[in-house]
């Protein structure tokens, strides 16, 4: 009898539910490393300003449903009627996000073919979606990439980014980091590239670079991959499409495979 698959996952508890579904009726323990918590950024002022003047923006780009969930909030803090809202267009990188969106009673105007910052803002430009005559307002992480903001600005189209929230590591004895990767995993899993910023302080502060180099590892995107390979580290899988369902697939299609062999 085979053993079970054994995956550290890198999400939150609540994030982590996703996963555990993929993976539901399957022979795996899953295991979850929550690496960093998202607050709201302490000052706000500026955001708080553009809030204010919201009627002057035509799009709203989100990037995660994270900046969503903090877009709303500050939206409600500041009292801003739905009215003001009325006439944005709201741009997602992928269908979760999209999702979110719904949830708050949104529609999103434009989602990409694939679900990356790149190919979000080059379809935005190409199929001219979005022109010199829009006004663009990015809320997102204090540590997300500029490729959106810059891209647009280089197209003359006028792009405000605002960093609405950000990340604290979440701090771990060396006992429960030592027992933890005594188990030795044969997959973790990486959703973001700030997952892998404070995977890889862990490592170096705990000196658990033997133990992760047995260990395999599988990202949802090329981006989160990158950091991965920016750290020295090797990505034995990243999802052909950058969703949940399908990154988990392929791992137990390749312990299948194995087994076949």
């Amino acid at each position: 009898m085979s053993q079970a698959l054994k995956i550290l996952s890198t999400r939150s508890q609540a994030g982590n539910l996703a996963v555990q579904d993929a993976l539901s009726n399957q022979d795996v323990s899953l295991e979850t490393l929550d690496l960093f918590k998202l607050s709201k950024i302490e000052d706000n002022t500026k955001f708080h300003e553009r809030l204010e003047h919201i009627t002057s923006f035509s799009w709203v780009i989100f990037t995660s449903s994270y900046s969503i969930q903090f877009f709303f909030e500050e939206v409600r803090d500041l009292q801003i009627n739905r009215s003001q809202l009325r006439h944005l267009k709201f741009a997602c990188i992928g269908e979760k996000t999209a999702l979110t969106l719904l949830k708050y009673g949104y529609t999103t105007s434009f989602t990409p073919k694939r679900a990356t910052a790149e190919e979000l803002v080059q379809e935005l430009i190409n199929e001219q979606i979005i022109t010199t005559k829009d006004k663009v307002l990015l809320p997102q992480s204090e540590l997300a990439r500029d490729i959106i903001t810059n891209k647009l600005n280089s197209a003359n189209i006028s792009c405000c980014s605002l960093a609405i929230y950000q990340n604290k590591a979440v701090l771990y004895s060396s006992d429960f980091i030592t027992e933890m990767f005594q188990k030795e995993f044969d997959w973790i899993l990486f959703f973001s590239p700030s997952a892998v910023r404070y995977f890889y302080e862990l490592v170096e502060r705990y000196s658990l670079y033997e133990l992760v180099t047995r260990t395999k590892f599988a990202t949802i995107g090329s981006v989160t991959a990158n950091a991965i390979i920016e750290h020295r580290g090797q990505v034995e899988l990243i999802a052909t499409e950058a969703n949940i369902d399908t990154m988990c697939q392929e791992i137990l299609q390749i312990k299948n495979s194995t087994r076949e062999v």
